[in-house]
């Protein structure tokens, strides 16, 4: 709603005109509550996976793409700042810190669709957007680093461990 009354335009095409289309970036389709409704625009954009990568590129390069700056500055710094009420979540991303074995989707008293972290991530600056059904943008600066897992959610066992996939990657990498 922010966005709709500052620009005076629809979320999804705000965001297709000023963020995807100077990616080069394919759009997709933004969840709203009801035909012509209000956009979930916290969470529930359905995307390419390259349009994803741009996006995880884009925040990577702290806004910046092509030496064009998309985001405003300090954007990204807000972004990965933690919020009053989760340390471990900032501006739609989920942050680094202090190793737990399981994160819910809620404040950290709240274990709420717990994700489970056999171990911590290896490397200290990997942030992610974490979507329904283990939809997983992985970022990684230091590494320059963008790892995405897209599908049909996992089976319900073995139980989805998001530290599996970018530790996986970042022990070969240290190779």
């Amino acid at each position: 709603m922010v966005i709709e009354r500052a620009t005076g335009r629809r979320y999804a095409e705000f965001v297709s005109s000023e963020v995807l289309k100077p990616l080069g970036a394919a759009g997709g389709e933004v969840w709203v509550d009801r035909p012509g409704g209000l956009a979930h625009s916290g969470c529930c954009i359905f995307l390419p996976a390259r349009t994803w990568l741009s996006l995880g590129v884009l925040v990577m390069q702290d806004g910046t793409w092509s030496g064009r700056r998309l985001l405003p500055p300090g954007y990204v710094k807000a972004m990965l700042t933690p919020t009053e009420s989760n340390p471990r979540y900032g501006l739609g991303v989920w942050l680094p810190g202090e190793y737990i074995q399981r994160r819910g989707f809620g404040r950290p008293d709240q274990m709420l669709g717990a994700v489970l972290h056999s171990e911590p991530y290896l490397a200290s600056d990997l942030f992610l957007f974490d979507g329904n059904a283990n939809q997983v943008l992985y970022m990684v600066p230091s590494k320059h680093l963008a790892i995405l897992r897209m599908g049909d959610p996992p089976p319900k066992s073995p139980e989805w461990d998001n530290a599996v996939l970018p530790n996986l990657i970042l022990r070969d990498l240290a190779k």
